[in-house]
This record gives C-alpha cells, sequence and structure tokens, in this order.
C-alpha cells in the first residue's frame, strides 16, 4: 500500500495526506501557511528540499497520523524550516503541546462542517528510554494503517534534528530534539542548520450548517435538484490575446495591431479584426476538436464601418490547418448595420480542430471587417427541476448534514395577479356586463387546488 492524496478535509483517514505551501521571507522567524489541500501531486511546485532550507517557499504533505475524538492529527513529511530557534518559535505560541490556533485559516466546505487548525511541535520523550510520546508513536513506531514500513526516511525525511515541545528533565532550559530513532537536547535561543521546524496540524471539524430540510412525500423524504438552463455559450472564449486563455486565432492578415485578429473573439462589439485588403480568411483553432453546428458574424458600434463587413463566404472546418472541409456557403449577405448578429446553422456531422470563415467578397469600402465571429456546439439542454428521494424512512444526521436543502425560497408564495382574460376567452365583445379582477395571498392558502374568476 500507498499514501493516498486527499483533499477533502471531511473523508482524511490515516494514511492520507494533502500538500500545504510554506513561505518564510527572513530566516529565524515563522513564516506563513497557505493553500492547504488545494494541489495535486503535479501542481505542488516548488517543494521545500528534504534538507530543509532558512528560507523555504514551497509545499510539503502534511500525513494524517491520527483521528483521535474528533480530532485530526497530521505530520509534516520533512523538517520544512532550520536555522529557526525554539526561543522563536515559544514566541508565536508553537512550541507548546497546545499549539497555535489560526494560523490557516477556517475552511467551510459546503457539507455542513466547518474546519479550524491549530499547529505545535510533537512531543519527544523526556530521556532516550522514554517512548511514551508522539515522536516515537507516530514516526519510529507506525505503519500508518498498513500503508508505509515504520520509521521509513523516505516517508518521513529525518536528515537534520527536529525540535519537540518536550522539555528536558534535568535542564529546563533545553528542549529534545529528535531525529530518526535518536534523541538529543538543545538550548531553545539555538538557531542553525542542523536543528529545524516540523509542524504537527490539529484539525477539528465543527458542524455550523443545522438548518437542513427534506420535504415528505407519500414514498419517503425528498430533496430538490432544481436543475439547470440550457447552454448555448459560444465554444470560443473571451479571447485577451491571440493564444490566451485558450486556443489560438490566426489569419491570412490583420491591418494593424489595433485591428489585430483577436479583437474578432475578443467579446467587445466595440473593436474589430480588419486585414490588409478586402478579402481574407480568420480561424481559430481549438485544444480539442469539437463538432460546431452554428457559427454567427456581428458587426461592430464602429459608425462608417456598415458596408465593410462580409458578403460571400465559406466557413470551413480542418484537422491539420492545411485541407479544409467547406461546411456553409453564403452570398449577397448584405444590409449590415452597426451592432448586429447573423447567424447560421450548419449541417456538421464531424469534429474538427481548425475552424475558419474564408471570406471572398464584402460590402464595400477600403478594407474588410468583422466586429465578432463566434461558433457554437449543440447546446446542452435544460435539465428541469426534480425531486431526488434520501431515504424512505426518517433520514439520519449525516443525511442531514450532506443531502439536505438549506434554501427553501424556491417554495415560497407570493401575492400573484390573476389574468382578467383567462385561457379560452376571447376578445370579442360579448355584450353588457362587467370584467372583475382580483388577487389572492397564496399564503393563506395551504393546499390550493380550485381558483375561481369572478
Amino acid at each position: 500500500m500507498a499514501l493516498t492524496l486527499n483533499n477533502n478535509l471531511s473523508k482524511l483517514k490515516v494514511g492520507d495526506y494533502f500538500w500545504c505551501k510554506y513561505t518564510v521571507a527572513t530566516a529565524n522567524t515563522v513564516g506563513v501557511f497557505s493553500d492547504i489541500a488545494t494541489k495535486t501531486d503535479a501542481e505542488a511546485i516548488p517543494v521545500i528540499p528534504v534538507a530543509s532550507s532558512a528560507t523555504p517557499n514551497g509545499y510539503f504533505r502534511f500525513i494524517m497520523v491520527e483521528d483521535w475524538n474528533g480530532k485530526k492529527i497530521l505530520l509534516a513529511d520533512r523538517n520544512i524550516q532550520h536555522s529557526l530557534s525554539l526561543d522563536v518559535l515559544n514566541s508565536r505560541g508553537i512550541a507548546s503541546g497546545s499549539g497555535l490556533p489560526n494560523m490557516l485559516p477556517e475552511i467551510s466546505d459546503g457539507t455542513g462542517l466547518k474546519h479550524t487548525f491549530a499547529t505545535r511541535l510533537l512531543t519527544g520523550g523526556t530521556v532516550s528510554t522514554d517512548k511514551d510520546n508522539e515522536w516515537d508513536k507516530y514516526i519510529v513506531g507506525s505503519t500508518l494503517g498498513g500503508t508505509i514500513t515504520a520509521g521509513d526516511n523516505n516517508v518521513w525525511n529525518f536528515g537534520i534534528y527536529s525540535w519537540t515541545s518536550t522539555t528536558l528533565s534535568t535542564d529546563s532550559t533545553k528542549r529534545i530534539i529528535r531525529g530518526s530513532t535518536s534523541t538529543s537536547s538543545s538550548n531553545v535561543v539555538t538557531s542553525d542548520a542542523t536543528r529545524a521546524f516540523r509542524p504537527v496540524l490539529e484539525i477539528e471539524s465543527l458542524f455550523t450548517l443545522l438548518n437542513k430540510s427534506f420535504i415528505l412525500l407519500s414514498d419517503g423524504y425528498k430533496k430538490l435538484s432544481q436543475g439547470s438552463p440550457a447552454i448555448t455559450n459560444s465554444a470560443i472564449p473571451v479571447m485577451t490575446s491571440k493564444t490566451t486563455p485558450s486556443g489560438t486565432v490566426t489569419a491570412s492578415t490583420e491591418r494593424s495591431e489595433l485591428y489585430g485578429m483577436y479583437k474578432a473573439f475578443d467579446g467587445s462589439y466595440d473593436t474589430i479584426w480588419q486585414p490588409v485588403g478586402i478579402v481574407g480568411w480568420l480561424m481559430y483553432q481549438f485544444t480539442l476538436p469539437k463538432k460546431i453546428v452554428k457559427y454567427s458574424v456581428s458587426s461592430s458600434t464602429i459608425a462608417g464601418t456598415e458596408t465593410m463587413y462580409p458578403k460571400s463566404w465559406t466557413f470551413e472546418g480542418s484537422n491539420d490547418g492545411i485541407l479544409f472541409d467547406v461546411l456553409d456557403t453564403q452570398s449577397n449577405i448584405t444590409g449590415w448595420i452597426l451592432s448586429q448578429t447573423k447567424t447560421f446553422d450548419i449541417n456538421n456531422v464531424k469534429t474538427y480542430l481548425y475552424y475558419r470563415i474564408n471570406v471572398s467578397l464584402h460590402n464595400g469600402g477600403s478594407y474588410l471587417a468583422i466586429g465578432e465571429l463566434s461558433m457554437f456546439e449543440t447546446p446542452t439542454p435544460a435539465i428541469p427541476p426534480s425531486f431526488k428521494t434520501v431515504s424512505p424512512t426518517l433520514p439520519t444526521l449525516p443525511q442531514f448534514q450532506t443531502e439536505g436543502m438549506d434554501d427553501l425560497s424556491i417554495f415560497d408564495r407570493k401575492v400573484q395577479k390573476v389574468l382578467e382574460s383567462p385561457k379560452g376567452m376571447t376578445s370579442e365583445v360579448l355584450g353588457a356586463g362587467k370584467v372583475y379582477k382580483s388577487s389572492v395571498d397564496l399564503k393563506k392558502i395551504f393546499d390550493l387546488r380550485k381558483l375561481e374568476v369572478k
């Protein structure tokens, strides 16, 4: 077995780890912890060297060693800072057994749990024969639930001595320092490269979201999934350059930087792409092949450009940027006005990496212009609201905490006006008579089954 990356603080177990960043600006000062449980192994760069550093600026692993009475105990997999005296650690409250709270901000993870943190040192044993301490228990003696070999230096990276919170039994001015199975002591004001800070992190998780609800219907307790609207956005992101945030914009030419090619993808009607001359092509390369089924061409807000927009063109797709398939042909597209979008559906069944508009004729003027070029995949259909059955019987506390609804505003009943002309009535004059309207306060009606129109 091996240690397991787990960035879910609610579900940490012994043998799991997450990355944390530690930054020190000046030697012999306590640094700042950040980025707790946010990085993957590939993203945790740079890593603090196992030989430690006087001014580290990088990542290390916090490894879960125990879950005791609702408190998770994690231990750094290396010494994260050397040349740091115990005197300085003590001035920050870290050298005590209780630790320094709030060196990291509390985190609420959306499951009803709030995680708070305290940082301290391990206990180290008063003498070499005293094994009733955390160093011997976790580093020397624990297999972390069978995930490692006890005392594995490839996991714990001993290297140099680590400060502990234990005072030397014969001299209260000194503290125990530990390295692997060895025990020594040091004066608290000593700060050199042979003594270092290896933090313990304590995590306490408290329930904070107590107002959770279910809807009881005939066959069980349910929660409402509000669904999602249809997604019809352009497949091309708003571009801030030819290559950012993703994909690549190219063109036959561009008149100048002011009329640069990416301006047709910048999400603004106030800018345009203009090539040199009255014809040209404009292309976008996706990072992965896509099936585009619709595209649109837009004019801009710039007065005097109305005659510059495309009149005849082909819309083309390619997977190598050299050979193109014609997906759509348009001719005699006239009558452009400012801030206008014209949309074209295409019968495309293939995926392509490159798509371009290839303009062969424009409506007039000295230059061709395009305000915006957008491309669309098959729309993602809307998902309607629906009820999900959580439990046929009264849900458990964990089900309330993780599945319960904390926002019931969708069920609020509001006063609504009743239309004067209900469905089925016409505007035809029927003769003498009066038309009435009234309001119904739905909050006063518990179960509305019938509505009469006067």
